[in-house]
């Protein structure tokens, strides 16, 4: 196994028999829990996790999810001599890979594309700034030119979409 520490607790990533290594998240606060227990090259029973979709931008592997320890996760030694696990299956890819791979220009601007910044200032003297990509600021201007002078409501979040599944929905009455 092997690890890195980052702000929000440990980051590992995990062989599984089969051949394929998925990325595991430890929050800080169950850091102490795992600590002693993790050591490269030991082989673990995991039972007890959640697993969600893997949408980091720098993903530690190529599988689709990810593990998110919890307050029920527990790991159990198994005798490593029954399983065939190469140690030379572990990668970590490198941060050029990164920049090679497909950007989708409407959830993540190409640095080469013109972004366009929305300040927006509220009678409490609160200003807000709303960042959008080219791609999307032309599909932005053509609906605020059918909106004309009809009023508008913007709505600013710091959720990023991604974090949740992809797909931010306002529902209003």
């Amino acid at each position: 196994m092997m690890s890195a520490y980052c702000a929000c607790g440990k980051s590992v990533i995990l062989k599984r028999t089969i051949n394929s290594s998925i990325h595991a998240s430890i929050h800080p606060r169950r850091l102490h829990k795992f600590r002693n227990k993790l050591k490269e090259g030991n082989i673990f029973s995991i039972t007890a996790f959640d697993v969600k979709q893997n949408l980091n931008c720098y993903q530690l592997t190529d599988h689709p999810y990810k593990i998110y320890f919890n307050d029920h996760t527990a790991l159990e030694d198994v005798n490593g001599g029954q399983y065939n696990i190469p140690h030379e299956y572990f990668h970590i890819r490198p941060f050029a890979d990164l920049g090679m791979m497909k950007v989708d220009e409407t959830t993540t601007p190409p640095k080469t594309s013109l972004n366009l910044t929305l300040t927006c200032t509220f009678d409490v003297g609160e200003t807000v700034y709303i960042s959008v990509s080219e791609k999307l600021v032309r599909q932005l201007s053509e609906e605020l030119v059918q909106l004309k002078e009809a009023p508008l409501l913007v709505i600013a979040t710091s959720v990023n979409s991604r974090a949740v599944g992809g797909k931010l929905d306002l529902i209003f009455t």
